[in-house]
């Protein structure tokens, strides 16, 4: 949380001082999926917005509510995350999404998974870390945006089975998972909105 608010703090200082930048560029909107949570058949989707020259804010959200009750299989999560990033380099474009960054973001799930055996089952579970990408053309609107974030992933979750016919609960447990939390393989489509002159 502390990284986050300090984020927040130098961003806003950042577009304080750029308001005396004369500054000209597209407004876009960028809209995103990753294409690892796509393979995982959880549709997801994002939303990026440069609000500075090396600042952006996106949103993610996923849906997938999938289960095969015959075969006591369900593979469903829903959940979203909020991430703030800063743009780093000579050959830069925030809000073209051009280059290496580095962000911070936090999020929340909930989820219910099992293939067949145990399951685990989630009501609410909720991330924060910290993220680093690279974001590359490869065609007029369309890029690639490729990254790794560590952090913390904490909450309750229940572990259950199912015996005689019935689903038994076997046990609550409690996770703290610190290391890898999210890879991100994302193509990014570029809307541009209009042009901006003058001031920011």
């Amino acid at each position: 949380m502390r990284i986050i608010l300090t984020i927040v703090i130098m961003a806003l200082s950042l577009t304080t001082r750029a308001q005396n930048v004369n500054m000209r560029h597209h407004d876009m909107v960028h809209l995103t999926t990753n294409l690892l949570y796509d393979a995982a058949l959880v549709p997801n989707v994002g939303v990026e917005y440069a609000f500075a020259p090396r600042w952006s804010a996106k949103v993610n959200a996923m849906y997938a509510w999938w289960s095969n009750d015959s075969r006591h299989r369900y593979w469903r999560v829903a959940g979203g995350s909020v991430e703030l990033r800063r743009w780093f380099g000579t050959n830069v474009d925030a809000f073209e999404l051009k280059g290496h960054h580095m962000g911070a973001y936090m999020g929340a799930y909930r989820y219910d998974f099992e293939l067949g055996g145990t399951g685990n089952m989630a009501d609410f579970n909720y991330g924060i870390g910290v993220s680093y990408g690279y974001s590359m053309p490869i065609g007029r609107k369309l890029s690639l945006d490729m990254g790794l974030s560590v952090g913390y992933i904490g909450g309750e979750y229940t572990k259950y089975d199912y015996e005689d016919g019935c689903y038994v609960w076997l046990d609550d447990m409690r996770r703290n998972y610190i290391g890898v939390t999210r890879a991100e393989v994302s193509l990014v489509w570029h809307i541009e909105l209009g042009r901006k002159g003058g001031r920011l």
